[in-house]
This record gives C-alpha cells, sequence and structure tokens, in this order.
C-alpha cells in the first residue's frame, strides 16, 4: 500500500480505518486525549500553522492522519489490512473513538506534548527522522478542521 492509495480512500473509508486503527492500537490512552483551545492556539504558533483556504472535511483529516501513521511499517500493514474489502464497514459506535481522539493519538506519536507549572504548552519531535512537512500538513488540516481550533 502507498500514500497514493491512502489518499485515494474515499472520506468513510479513510475515517474508519483511521478510528479503528487507533482504538486498537492506543486502546485506553484515548482517555487522555483532548485537543484545548489553548492547546491548538500553541500548536499553531509553535509551528506557524496557516489556516488552509478551504473547509477541511472528516474524510481528509483522516486521510493526512494515516499519512502520518503510514511511516511506520506496523501501523501500515495495519492500515491495509483495515482497509481491505473484507472488513466491517461500519464501526460501532459504542465501541468506537472520536475523530478527534483519533487525530490527536496520531500526533502524540509525533510529537512529545508537555505543561509546565506555569501552563505553558511545549511541543518536541519524537524522531528527528519525522518528516516536518507531512506533519505540518497534518497540523494545518487539524487546526482547520477541529472546532476548537484556532482558525473557526
Amino acid at each position: 500500500m502507498s500514500k497514493t492509495d491512502i489518499l485515494n480512500f474515499d472520506d468513510q473509508t479513510a475515517v474508519r480505518v483511521l478510528t479503528e486503527i487507533t482504538r486498537h492500537h492506543f486502546g485506553d490512552d484515548a482517555a487522555d486525549t483532548e485537543l484545548t483551545p489553548d492547546m491548538a492556539e500553541a500548536l499553531g504558533n509553535e509551528f506557524d500553522i496557516k489556516p488552509v483556504a478551504e473547509k477541511v472535511s472528516d474524510g481528509e483529516m483522516a486521510r493526512q492522519a494515516l499519512l502520518l501513521l503510514a511511516d511506520d511499517p506496523e501501523l501500515l500493514a495495519r492500515i491495509k489490512a483495515f482497509s481491505g474489502t473484507g472488513q466491517q464497514k461500519f464501526m460501532d459506535p459504542v465501541m468506537g473513538i472520536s475523530l478527534t481522539t483519533a487525530a490527536m493519538l496520531v500526533l502524540k506519536t509525533h510529537i512529545d506534548i508537555g505543561r509546565d507549572k506555569d501552563g505553558k504548552w511545549s511541543f518536541s519531535a519524537k524522531s528527528p527522522a519525522l518528516d516536518k512537512e507531512l506533519l505540518k500538513m497534518f497540523m494545518e488540516k487539524l487546526l482547520t478542521w477541529v472546532p476548537s481550533g484556532p482558525f473557526k
């Protein structure tokens, strides 16, 4: 599976694959994952994120998150498995996680997010080999898409 294949996922498939992968891969870590308005603003400032011209759909947000995950061979294999035609087409909403939570879990796989005693956010890449352009594109989509983002 290539990044082009991921870009060709329809919206429903992209959202389903992302939420299933994050639910299976991260499990209980999803509970501690929220993008607050002040964190969104700090991310925008830290990474010099500008608003994307057009509205970002759920499917576009999911595809961008999947592109980041695809850099990890284990997660790329999961993307391929969950996108197969034999997979369940609709997730059980009781067992699912929100797209916002899924997107934040993806972000946390690539950067460490911290907060000091004064409430100031800090962000650092977990890997020097991180594709910073891909991360920036993801964050542009995220901060434009999320309702609590600075570009609303």
